[in-house]
Order: C-alpha cells, then sequence, then structure tokens
C-alpha cells in the first residue's frame, strides 16, 4: 500500500452525528422547557438554527469559542439573560447526549481494523473541541484505534487549513504525499487535504456542496468501498 497514514474527519465520517441531532434537540429542548418560558420546542429548534448559523456556520472565530457564544447568542435572541450556570448545563447535555446516540458509519470499523492490520498509522482531524470529539471515540469504543486526534483547540487552526493537516502529518510522522484523507465535507476534508498535498477520498453522502477547485482521488457513499480500492 502507498500510503503510510489515513487520516479521517469525525462526524458524518467515522460516525452518524447529522442523523442525531435533531431527535436530540427536540428531546432537549422538551426538557428543558422550563428555561424558556413562552415557547414552544419548534420555536426553539428555529431559533436555535439561527443562533447556530450566527455563531458557528458563519464565523472565523475558533470553534471551541463559537460553540460557546452559540449558547449566549441562543439567549439573546430569545431575550433571556443568560447564566454560567445554565450554559455549563446545556454544553454538558450536548456532549453527552450526542455521545450516547451516535453510532458507527457502516462499514468504519472494518476499515480502522484493516489499516491496522496492515500497519497503516490512523489519525483523526477534527473541527469539533476536543472535548466533544475524545467523548465520541470513546462512546464508540474506537479510540483504542486512533493513533493521534488534532482538533481545532489543539492546533489553533481549523479545516480546510492546510496548516491543521500539516500539523497531525506531523504528529503522525508522515509526509503529506505518503498519507491519505477520508472525510465527508468536501470544501473542509477534500479541498484542505489537497491544498496540504494529500490525496483524498470523497464520502459523498449527497448532502454537501461540492466545488471545482478539486477532484478527489476516489469518490464513495460509504466507507465500505474503500478496502478494495486501497488493495
Amino acid at each position: 500500500m502507498k500510503y503510510k497514514a489515513v487520516i479521517f474527519d469525525l462526524d458524518d465520517t467515522l460516525c452518524n452525528t447529522s442523523e442525531v441531532i435533531d431527535p436530540m434537540r427536540e428531546a432537549f429542548y422538551s426538557e428543558n422547557l422550563s428555561h424558556f418560558p413562552g415557547k414552544s420546542v419548534q420555536e426553539l429548534m428555529k431559533i436555535h438554527d439561527q443562533a447556530f448559523e450566527e455563531t458557528v456556520l458563519n464565523s472565523n472565530l475558533p470553534v471551541n469559542t463559537a460553540y460557546i457564544l452559540f449558547w449566549y447568542r441562543l439567549f439573546e435572541l430569545l431575550k433571556i439573560k443568560p447564566s454560567i450556570r445554565a450554559v455549563h448545563k446545556f454544553t454538558e447535555y450536548v456532549t453527552k447526549e450526542l455521545s450516547l446516540r451516535i453510532n458507527l458509519m457502516d462499514g468504519s470499523l472494518d476499515l480502522l481494523e484493516y489499516l491496522r492490520a496492515n500497519n497503516i498509522k490512523i489519525g483523526v482531524l477534527t473541527n469539533g473541541t476536543f472535548y466533544q470529539q475524545t467523548n465520541k471515540l470513546i462512546a464508540l469504543t474506537i479510540d483504542h484505534l486512533i493513533d493521534y486526534l488534532v482538533t481545532p483547540d489543539m492546533c489553533l487552526v481549523a479545516k480546510p487549513d492546510p496548516k491543521a493537516f500539516h500539523y497531525i502529518l506531523e504528529k503522525l510522522q508522515v509526509k503529506p504525499e505518503e498519507s491519505l484523507m477520508i472525510g465527508n465535507n468536501f470544501t473542509a476534508d477534500i479541498v484542505g487535504a489537497k491544498r496540504a498535498g494529500m490525496d483524498a477520498v470523497y464520502l459523498d453522502l449527497g448532502t454537501n456542496k461540492k466545488t471545482n477547485e478539486v477532484r478527489p482521488d476516489f469518490r464513495v457513499t460509504s466507507l465500505k468501498d474503500i478496502i478494495s480500492w486501497l488493495r
């Protein structure tokens, strides 16, 4: 095999985060409705989307900062004075509940075990926070298969910045041309990896915007298809 290391995205690549987000949010607001007087669950979910778009999706802030500001923005939109205790409680709830609800994507465990059996180094490069993402890896019981995890609060940049890719490659002690990136976000994972000099496999789930800036080396709709391509 030409690769000495394979780097994975985490959310919606190794685990099915998007599938559980909406049910989790609905359960969260249903359980905590007393904190938001006069609002229905559906109203809260719409305001949640607005706050998330403003502070996380359309922000150049470090992701750990953006997630904290999200809760404060949510309270601002609801015209409720936020409390430190409430923000802490809600942040902890989301982190723990996500870890309980997520599952591995089809083919992810087989692929990880195949790489491990062939002495290929395995990294995870994600734009989530270290605390959130370690909780997920441990809950999925795949943490022992990962050689190195990198998050923006470690390397101080986020994908698609090539510096994030170079950071994890340095930690794994491999060169870009010896490494493969696998991810579902075309801009963050594929464009970022190609800019960093890596090969890239695009996990196309049909939910992500693609650009003509770069072309992935391989496109799949399931991780199950990657092992045969690597052989």
